[in-house]
């Protein structure tokens, strides 16, 4: 899984470099273009495009007929119940595609949440980090704080026993990726933490190897079980992309631009969608 990581973080941050400097609508468009093109075409490859078309022309034939005899109730409600009828036979040959881009999809968004979820701090920006210990560690009297040149320490840690969890705030006094480590019981933690104006990515959990959350979590290599700390967070502020003065989560313009991408692209292509 490591290793399956490492390759495929290393494929979406070659990919991803370049575009660091533009805005990221703009990226995202860019990006959307090559993806939305890979799904539509995994999907005329698994689909059984030939029952597709042939659904939906019956569906638009029995369309037709309802406008031609709207007057006659009996050929409305034959009509009504055909079209429902072969809308779920669509359904289930255009359903088939859709379970082979759904780990590719996974895939592809967990990796842009990494460049697209948060913001990097901004020099001068503080934020709090969290160390939640594990459920044997009942005191905090040996857990320590270091950070390099960068980033600031601004406060004594707040212990907060009903989590387990230890809070400082920091503050970031320089671009560029920087380290801040947790020495636990003589062992040494380090977290990442990115200061930049451009778009990067943003590792805002390292976690426990055995968190759910490591499946998402993929940026920093996952800490080991003996290390005593289930996941140290950076409370990075949320990215919200704006399109015409509306602002929203990079997914939602995401799937908007895939979807334009794709039925822009069908015909080129010959897919029936």
């Amino acid at each position: 899984m490591l290793y399956i990581d490492l390759i495929l973080n290393n494929l979406f941050d070659a990919i991803l470099f370049p575009l660091q400097s533009l805005h990221p609508l703009w990226s995202l468009i860019i990006l959307s273009i090559p993806i939305g093109t890979v799904f539509l075409l995994i999907f005329r490859i698994t689909s059984d495009q030939k029952k597709i078309r042939e659904k939906k022309e019956r569906i638009q034939g029995y369309m037709m007929e309802m406008r031609l005899f709207k007057d006659d109730p009996r050929v409305l409600l034959s009509a009504f119940g055909n079209i429902i009828r072969n809308n779920l036979s669509y359904m289930k040959y255009a359903s088939k595609p859709l379970l082979f881009m759904f780990v590719p999809v996974i895939i592809v968004l967990i990796q842009l949440e990494a460049w697209y979820g948060y913001m990097p701090l901004r020099k001068g920006e503080s934020v709090i980090l969290s160390v939640k210990l594990k459920e044997k560690f009942q005191s905090h009297d040996n857990v320590e704080i270091f950070s390099s040149e960068g980033i600031v320490v601004e406060t004594l840690p707040l212990w907060i026993p009903e989590v387990n969890e230890l809070d400082w705030r920091i503050r970031a006094e320089a671009d560029g990726e920087h380290l801040v480590t947790i020495n636990i019981q003589g062992k040494k933690i380090g977290k990442s933490i990115i200061v930049s104006k451009k778009l990067n990515r943003v590792s805002s959990k390292r976690v426990s190897s055995s968190s759910w959350n490591r499946i998402i979590d993929i940026s920093e290599r996952p800490m080991l079980e003996s290390d005593g700390i289930q996941e140290i967070n950076v409370h990075y502020p949320l990215r919200k992309i704006e399109v015409f003065g509306w602002k929203t989560h990079w997914v939602v313009i995401f799937f908007i631009l895939t979807i334009i991408v794709g039925f822009t692209l069908k015909g080129y292509f010959n897919v029936v969608i």
